[in-house]
């Protein structure tokens, strides 16, 4: 983790930062030193702790409020830990190819763009594993076959993004179902989720 990328870096203090204007109180420590902040270093860590707390407010607390707390701090813990792991790069087609007999040989040309599994962890940690557009939930419908599964829209496309942009995976990416991420990408640039919602519910 110590040898993560200053992207990954970023990324932590963006969750950090997004945790505890939700009312988590977020402590971290490298090698028992208390660490407000984290930065690419070269000194080997041996040791890092992280963890996340919140008071729950409420006049009587029910069982109910004691599990969504502890789930919320188990998220925050684990968005923070995830995303300080390496990304891989995924090879996407811009454009597609038209007008051609089946099997015809053609070049096609291919950008190529890094995505973080962290990001994406770090998104639905926050967000959930249920379709922000619709409301479909794969484990829900399909058990253990769709236990876990979700897609994860980029409010801003990866194709748009430039090389220094940062992704906060909270603002930035949202989890959706394939056949609302498809709707959303029928126009250019995409629908907002939230303009889907609407739609969905007219």
């Amino acid at each position: 983790m110590w040898r993560s990328d200053p992207s990954a870096f970023k990324t932590f203090a963006a969750l950090r930062t997004s945790a505890e204007w939700d009312g988590s109180r977020v402590y971290v420590a490298v090698d028992g030193v208390p660490a407000p902040e984290l930065a690419p270093t070269t000194e080997p860590w041996r040791k890092i702790e992280i963890e996340a707390s919140k008071r729950i407010v409420a006049a009587k607390v029910t069982d109910n409020d004691v599990f969504d707390t502890v789930l919320e701090c188990t998220s925050v813990a684990l968005g923070l830990t995830l995303s300080l792991l390496v990304s891989e790069e995924v090879v996407s087609a811009e454009d597609d190819v038209r007008g051609l007999p089946e099997g015809a040989r053609t070049r096609i040309e291919v950008n190529r763009y890094e995505r973080s599994p962290a990001n994406r962890a770090a998104c639905i940690a926050h967000h959930g594993l249920v379709c922000k557009a619709c409301g479909f939930d794969f484990g829900a419908f399909y058990g253990d076959l769709g236990s876990g599964y979700i897609q994860v829209h980029h409010r801003v496309p990866v194709s748009k993004m430039g090389e220094d942009y940062f992704v906060n995976p909270v603002a930035d990416l949202i989890p959706v179902c394939a056949n609302c991420h498809a709707m959303l990408h029928r126009s250019d640039p995409p629908m907002e989720v939230e303009e889907l919602a609407r739609r969905l519910k007219q």
